[in-house]
């Protein structure tokens, strides 16, 4: 048994899922990422095209792109390997990548609609994958999903990441950070709209979020990387 020093661990690594609307910023915010991390994308969505306005024109990032599941493995075989600078995973996202995962599924069962040992799969199959990324010593792992919203029988509206079956309920525990990106809109000192991107860190009555490291205030700028400095460069502050 080996025992380690948990503040002589030399390099500080996150794991976020934030989640949102379509256009809310959620793949922004992941790729941003890439301004300070050396950084690849596991893409199952068309959404990248929101990178190439924000990132510096000079500034490339590597990308594959994820059609079936085997895609997913291909990857994690690579990553694996070790044979890689890659400091930051991103996947964008993993409410596409569960439906990869059953189509995948159901063309090994040879069926067209899933039945319940195909949901029992499809969640351990999610898990093992999403244990294993988070897991990755030295990289941070940066995940996407599409927003859901549940209405309960007093029409109270709860907003969560959106997947099927059980997995939704239990997604969070794997990461440290859980955020809701959206569009804060409100009007400068001219009396002007403005639109800006942002992303809710704290729990609420409706949003579904996490702040294991509890050093991030209620709203942070859409910036992975303004997240990441936020809480370690306290964490180091604290040590002195």
């Amino acid at each position: 048994m080996k025992i380690e020093k948990l503040r002589s661990q030399p390099f500080d690594k996150l794991n976020v899922l934030i989640y949102g609307q379509p256009g809310s910023g959620k793949t922004s915010f992941a790729g941003s990422a890439a301004l300070n991390f050396r950084t690849i994308i596991a893409s199952a969505e068309s959404g990248l095209l929101s990178l190439r306005k924000r990132l510096p024109a000079d500034l490339d990032v590597d990308f594959v792109r994820i059609e079936k599941f085997e895609d997913i493995e291909e990857l994690s075989r690579f990553l694996i390997a070790g044979k890689h600078e890659y400091q930051t995973l991103v996947i964008d996202s993993l409410t596409e990548i569960q439906d990869v995962c059953m189509a995948s599924i159901l063309l090994k069962e040879g069926r067209d609609k899933p039945q319940l040992q195909d949901w029992g799969t499809l969640n351990d199959r999610m898990v093992k994958m999403i244990r294993y990324f988070r897991d990755m010593s030295n990289m941070n792992l940066v995940c996407t999903a599409l927003l859901d919203e549940i209405r309960s029988d007093s029409g109270e509206v709860k907003s969560l990441p959106l997947f099927r079956g059980k997995i939704q309920q239990s997604i969070s525990a794997y990461f440290d950070l859980v955020l809701y990106a959206f569009v804060h809109e409100a009007k400068d000192k001219d009396g002007k709209d403005v639109r800006k991107h942002v992303v809710l860190c704290e729990p609420s009555e409706r949003y579904t979020t996490k702040d294991r490291s509890g050093m991030l205030p209620k709203y942070m700028p859409n910036d992975f990387s303004q997240v990441y400095n936020t809480i370690f460069t306290t964490k180091k502050e604290e040590k002195k």
